[in-house]
């Protein structure tokens, strides 16, 4: 087993879910393994929510659409597919059932749609982020982003767990749904930075799941270093992190 089957064992101790298998070419999220292809999506704190997964196109965006759409249905998903010009990132998010959202990511790095500015909240002037659905509601989010903790938008006293990660850098979203907050994203940009210590930090204050540390562990074995590259902050107490992955540092690195 390669690391990404060893890592989906440990997030899917069950099994991956059918609709992920077929999602999931496990070569290929090996081969992109740092880059943000596969991972899971762990929930941290009291309020549980099930393991998640993401799946993005790279490096099979016909593929990868020919599955969502085989599996998740047209509808609500197929009109925002449609929307998803070329070179902007698309990424899968699930836990396996008939639910799931469907991620147009990293839209300030291109012209924003129309559609996404209407969605935005009045008085909320940032970029557009990220324009996602749901694929069982149909309902639509944007995500904002906001180079620096956005405190006009967020009432931190209604969520302590968040206070560490403001204090720690990176940038952040808030997710908005017909109008009204949804959560605020910590985005750590660790890969970037390259401090995952910063992220772990967060995750430590929060408080690690088994699945996290089993994770970390693994990653660590296999020549890896585990971070958290986001971390979701829901209005209703629910806290996601992202799993991320980088090279541990040769003999002589830094």
């Amino acid at each position: 087993m390669n690391v990404v089957d060893e890592l989906l064992l440990i997030a899917f101790d069950q099994g991956l879910p059918q609709r992920l298998e077929v999602l999931v070419d496990r070569g290929l999220a090996a081969d992109f393994f740092c880059d943000f292809k596969v991972g899971p999506i762990y929930s941290l704190g009291p309020v549980q929510r099930p393991t998640r997964l993401y799946v993005s196109d790279e490096g099979e965006p016909g593929q990868w659409e020919s599955v969502i759409r085989a599996h998740w249905g047209g509808g609500p998903l197929g009109a925002l597919l449609k929307l998803g010009r070329p070179g902007v990132r698309r990424m899968f998010d699930s836990d396996g059932s008939a639910t799931g959202e469907l991620y147009l990511d990293d839209l300030q790095a291109h012209h924003t749609m129309q559609h996404a500015l209407e969605l935005r909240p009045a008085g909320v002037e940032a970029e557009i982020m990220c324009l996602t659905v749901f694929v069982d509601t149909g309902l639509r989010t944007v995500i904002t982003r906001h180079p620096e903790f956005p405190v006009e938008h967020v009432d931190v006293s209604r969520m302590p767990s968040i206070q560490f990660a403001v204090e720690s850098g990176g940038v952040w979203g808030l997710r908005w749904a017909a109008g009204s907050l949804v959560s605020a994203l910590w985005i750590s940009e660790c890969r970037w930075r390259g401090d995952p210590e910063r992220a772990q930090a967060v995750v430590a204050s929060i408080g690690e799941s088994q699945q996290w540390k089993d994770s970390a562990s693994l990653l660590g074995r296999q020549g890896f270093c585990a971070y958290a590259d986001a971390i979701e902050f829901g209005v209703d107490g629910s806290i996601m992190a992202t799993l991320g992955a980088m090279d541990l540092p040769g003999p002589g690195q830094a």
